[in-house]
This record gives C-alpha cells, sequence and structure tokens, in this order.
C-alpha cells in the first residue's frame, strides 16, 4: 500500500487501529497564509454509521526523535512534529470536552477529536450520523519562527480547502 511520503515519515491512517487504504488529494498553495508550504493534502473518509464507537487516526510514522505536540485551534485539532528543518501539521475538525463526566461539544459535533502520539484521532460515537471525515495535511521545508504558522493553516479542514492539484488514490 502506498501512501503520502514527507520529509519526516509516511502518512498512515487507521480505522479502529487497522491501517487502511486511502485516497489522497493534493491541494494548491495559498499566496497569502501559506505561500512557502512545500506540501498539502487532504484524506477524505466517507463512514456508514453502525451506530458503534470507532475511532479513524491519521498518523505520521516515525523511526528518528522529533519534538512533538498539540497546536489546536478554534474547530481544529493539529499535530505538530518538527525535525530537523521540516514541521508538518497533521489536522482534523471538531471541539468537543468533558466536565464531571458530561460531554460538552460546541457547535454541534457528533464525534469527538484529539491529538495521539503521532497523529491526530476522530472517535466515532453510537451517536455520530456525520458521514465524512476530513485530515488536512502539511509541511513545510525549511521552517522559521517567521513562517512556522503556515502549516496550521495549510492543514486546517475548517478553511477552504480550495483548489486541488490533482487527486492521487494510494499514490503520493
Amino acid at each position: 500500500m502506498k501512501t503520502i511520503t514527507t520529509p519526516v515519515g509516511k502518512i498512515a491512517v487507521l480505522y479502529d487501529g487497522l491501517q487502511i487504504e486511502y485516497n489522497a488529494v493534493e491541494l494548491c498553495k495559498d499566496d497569502i497564509l501559506y505561500p512557502e508550504i512545500s506540501g498539502r493534502f487532504k484524506i477524505e473518509f466517507n463512514y456508514e454509521s453502525d451506530n458503534q464507537c470507532h475511532s479513524l487516526s491519521c498518523v505520521i510514522g516515525m523511526t528518528h526523535t522529533a519534538v512533538r505536540g498539540a497546536e489546536s485551534g478554534e474547530n481544529l485539532e493539529a499535530f505538530a512534529l518538527y525535525h530537523d528543518e521540516t514541521k508538518l501539521t497533521i489536522g482534523a475538525e471538531g471541539f468537543s470536552y468533558y466536565v464531571d463526566g458530561k460531554r460538552i461539544s460546541e457547535n454541534g459535533y457528533d464525534y469527538d477529536v484529539t491529538c495521539i502520539d503521532n497523529g491526530v484521532e476522530y472517535r466515532i460515537l453510537p451517536i455520530t450520523e456525520s458521514k465524512a471525515f476530513t485530515f488536512g495535511i502539511a509541511w513545510i521545508t525549511p521552517y522559521t519562527e517567521d513562517n512556522d504558522c503556515q502549516t496550521w493553516y495549510a492543514a486546517d479542514p475548517t478553511l477552504d480547502f480550495g483548489k486541488t492539484l490533482h487527486h492521487r488514490e494510494n499514490d503520493t
């Protein structure tokens, strides 16, 4: 199975912990928000509810040490990774949290999303009726203090993904 290959590793999509094939769409760069982006893709997953809990993760396979962490924003969970001169961001749309065991979801999301050790994960719930889940992936080489926010914008599924360069099925 072929995957998106980035300078810091390959992108994999996992459904309930098992690697699945995916379709990646290469996206154009925005001249204003992220003009220096080196690579930018979206991965879409169509889902048909079975009223069960599931996990859908987009992860980076790494064989080296890197600085990583969460870079979330409004309706965005984002995982960031820095290695050598490259910064990579994986983003997913959603916003929910728990208070005293009660689920709070802003903007009506019927699923949860969270950062995990090597990416982001949608947590599909028995109540989930959403039919499509999107991951944004972007990286920049070299990154600097002035341009590293560009991956955050470029990987945000809540922003208009704009024009695509071309469709790639398991061949990126």
